[in-house]
Parts: structure tokens; sequence; C-alpha cells
């Protein structure tokens, strides 16, 4: 019995073993984790193992080996996983990634970004098939039998060392004036970039610092991106996010008694500020709002993919911009995308990629693309009895959705008025300034009149619950603007009198 006993051990105590790393690294001030590569294709020309490790919160899949998949890959190139469900999963290239030529093999080692929900969904299923794109080509390879579990069991046994390491802690969106409070959680919060600064090459790791929610020295969070990781933005990103409005995810940590979050790669940081297309190529790789006019489309039915292609900013092959709706997503479109939206203002929203050298945005969803309203002027609307072609875009101010009928029924429902501080009749106001973004999220507050810590503490759980507002429109745009909200307090009179 004690023989069998160790025979069934033994196959679970071998695979433990694929754990590399498992540790909190003191000089980058991260929890590091790297699993040993385990194989997923074999054969007497060819040999290509797979693993994954994380730096905090960011995680990266390894592909490498030789006699497949041999070849330089570009930034943003991608991986796709073909799992046994029909579903696929995509890693995209951490950058421009090269393979090594020795007599023998040419071997080569790439590095991806993939999301913590594509790594538990193949923990879910088995690997079928994986294309690895590279240099405008790709190649694919058939994974079956142990190989196709190998991947599964590898992503399990990752998630599972996330958890050990507190990892997987669970992302709390929250809001910046909060986050001193959250040292240590996993957070996801919106606020403006007030200034950048790009270290000297004398400063530990030469980092670039991203000041949040206000000037430096009294920034509420600094967002630090290393030397190493400047290649992901472009060896740029003090000119990318400088007085743009971001959304930031990460682990919050305490550096000389301010928190900071450490950001590897795009994907950790969201552009809410609307970016024009003369700069849209500044912004490959990150998720932001363009806004442009739509000067051809086309419609390619002959092709596999039957995509839908709209060209912002000038015709094909000159675009600034191309919006791609793949040929299965079309059917959750206005008939005719093509030509509904040509010639017409559009609001696109999503990550900018590139294809072929050119910036492009892939949409799935007709939320995602928004026509821009525009009416007729009112001044010279008509011309010879007919309409003018000189139009106005559309501008209006925030408001709170649904009016101010609805504001007071908000009030009534969140406000608690704290009776024991005031005395019958008598009134306290508290005055906060709002920022309500392009999106309507009101993202800072300010008390710019207090009536008091109890008055000033119930305004402030008060705007915590504030539902997204309808933005302001300038020029037909949705932009951000700071609003001056009086709330008053006031104890009804002594009925008894």
């Amino acid at each position: 019995m004690r023989i069998i006993f160790l025979l069934l051990l033994l196959p679970m105590a071998a695979f433990t073993q694929v754990v590399k790393i498992n540790e909190y690294d003191k000089f980058i001030r991260q929890r590091r984790i790297e699993l040993e590569p385990l194989p997923i294709l074999a054969t007497t020309t060819a040999n290509v193992s797979l693993t994954y490790h994380c730096i905090g919160s960011t995680f990266y899949v390894i592909l490498s080996g030789y006699g497949w998949g041999v070849s330089t890959i570009s930034a943003d190139d991608r991986l796709i996983f073909l799992l046994s469900n029909d579903s696929t999963v995509t890693a995209r290239s951490t950058g421009l990634q090269s393979y090594e030529i020795n007599g023998i093999h040419n071997t080569f080692k790439h590095q991806y970004f993939i999301s913590l929900p594509d790594i538990e969904a193949l923990s879910k299923y088995s690997v079928v098939a994986i294309r690895k794109y590279y240099m405008q080509d790709f190649a694919d390879m058939k994974v079956s039998g142990q190989y196709a579990d190998n991947v599964q069991k590898l992503s399990s046994t990752f998630l599972q060392e996330l958890r050990k390491g507190r990892v997987l802690l669970t992302l709390q969106n929250i809001n910046v004036n909060d986050i001193s409070r959250h040292i240590g959680d996993s957070v996801r919060f919106c606020s403006k970039v007030y200034s950048t600064q790009r270290y000297f090459d004398s400063s530990e790791n030469i980092p670039t610092v991203l000041n949040v929610g206000a000037k430096y020295p009294n920034q509420q969070l600094t967002a630090v991106i290393s030397k190493e990781d400047r290649k992901s933005f472009g060896n740029a990103p003090e000119a990318l996010y400088d007085k743009k409005d971001v959304c930031i995810c990460g682990v919050v940590q305490l550096y000389k008694d301010k928190p900071q979050i450490v950001i590897h790669d795009r994907e950790q940081i969201t552009v809410k500020t609307p970016i024009s297309l003369a700069e849209v190529a500044m912004y490959m790789g990150d998720s932001a709002t363009v806004y442009g006019n739509v000067v051809s489309g086309e419609y390619f039915s002959d092709r596999e993919d039957a995509p839908t292609l709209l060209n912002l900013g000038a015709a094909y092959p000159h675009q600034l911009l191309t919006v791609v709706i793949d040929g299965v997503d079309r059917k959750y479109f206005t008939t005719q995308p093509e030509k509904f939206y040509l010639n017409k203002d559009i609001s696109i929203t999503g990550k900018i990629t590139s294809s072929n050298g050119k910036p492009q945005m892939v949409v799935h969803n007709k939320s995602q693309l928004t026509e821009i309203s525009m009416h007729v002027a009112a001044a010279g609307a008509i011309q010879d009895g007919a309409p003018a072609k000189k139009i106005a875009k559309e501008n209006r101010s925030a408001a709170f959705p649904g009016g101010q009928e609805a504001w007071k029924n908000f009030l009534i429902k969140s406000l608690v008025i704290p009776d024991d501080e005031l005395d019958y009749g008598e009134k306290k106001t508290v005055v906060a300034d709002i920022s309500i973004g392009p999106d309507g999220t009101v993202d800072r507050y300010t008390i710019t009149q207090s009536a008091g810590p109890v008055f000033d503490r119930q305004v402030i759980s008060l705007l915590k619950k504030m539902p997204k507002w309808i933005p302001q429109i300038e020029d037909g745009k949705p932009v951000e603007t700071t609003l001056k909200v009086p709330i008053t307090f006031q104890r009804v009179a002594n009925p008894s009198r």
C-alpha cells in the first residue's frame, strides 16, 4: 500500500515543479512569479515550449523554441489560441523581438502581454491550435493530446500561484481621493495627469513620473514607468499623458509616504480625453476615444473575414485612421455602415493598433461608434430656397440624468441630514466643485465652501454615489467641465410651535 501511495503522488509532485519563482522582489517592489516552460510541440524537426510569468499585476505568456515560428515579431503582433469550445484567446507582443542564429537551430524566445480573463479561459479549455503572427504573415500549429493538456494545466497552475502570491486581489473601482486608504490593493480609478517628469540618468531605474490628481509635490498618486518599460509607450509617456484624463489600474504601493502605482504596459492606462486624428499615431496600443470624419468606406464581402473599413481623415491609402468592423460583427451595426457613416463626423472608442504601419481600431458593437449630433445653423439656414450647407456642431451644458426632478430625488434618497447639528429652521450649505469627464463620470471633487466636518462628510459620501452625468458638448464633442454644486441642509421648523 505504501508503494502504491507513492506512485499515485509522483505525477502530482512532478507537475508542481513547474513553479520556478514566486517571491516578492525587493528591488522592483513587485511580486514576481515565473513557471518553467512546458512543451506544446515536439517533433524531430521542431520543439516549442510555453510558459507564464508576471511582474505585479502585469501578465506575460512566453513562447520559445526552434523549427516553428522562428521569425522577428513586431510590437502588437498577435499570438492567437483556438480553444476546444471554438473561442479564441489573443496575446500581443510586448515589442519588436528577433531570434538567435546558431549552427544547429535558429531559436526564439518571444514575450506577449496576456490578460487575466484570457488566462482563465486557457485554464478551462484545451488548446486546439495556435496562430503566430510575424512581419505581416503568420504560422499555424496544431496542438493535441498531452500538449493541449499541458497548456491547460500550466494555466491552472499559474492562477494558483497568483492566488498564493496575493496577486489576484479583487480589482476595486475607487475614487482617487481615497487612494491612500488602498495601499496594497489592486484598484482602478480615473483622474487627470497634471504634470509629468522624466528623471535624470542618475536616478534609480531612470523612471518617468506622472503626477495624478494635482501637480508635484501635491499629487494624490504617482504613476511610475521605468526606463525598460518606456519603449512600450513610444519612449515618450511624459508627452502622451500630460494634461490628459486617464484611467489607471494596478497595485497601490507606498513610496516615500506617497501612494504610487507602477505601470508596465499600456493595458494599465486608458486615455479618456478625446484625441485628434492628427495625433492618433502617437497612441498605438492605447485605448482611447478618437473623433474624425469618414472620408471613404468599403465592404469587402469577398474576403474570408468580410470586413467593413471606414477611412477617417483622408481616403485610402492616405487615411489617418481605419475603423474595422469584422464580418461577424457587421450585424450589430446600422445596415451598410460604409454608406451610413460616409461624410459624417463620428467618435470611436477602442484600442488603437497598427496594420501595415497605419493606425486602426477594431470595433465590435455599435456602442463603440457614435455619430456626432449636428444641427442646421440658425443664421443663414436657408439660402435661395435650399438648406444651407453650413452647419453648426451641437453645444450643450452638462446635466444630471433625468433633470432637476431626478436630482432632487437623488438628494432625498442619498443625503443624510444630521439633525442634532442643526437648530429648527436652521440652514447650512456646502459647495463642491465637481469635475465631469467626457464620458459623464464624476472624476474629482473639491469642497470649496465648508459647513463643518459633519456636513462635509455627508456631501463627500453623496458625491461618491453620484451616477454618470450627461457630459458637456462643445462643437459636437463631449469635453470635461467643472460645475459648482451647492447642497443645503435644513432642519424643518418645530411643528409644536
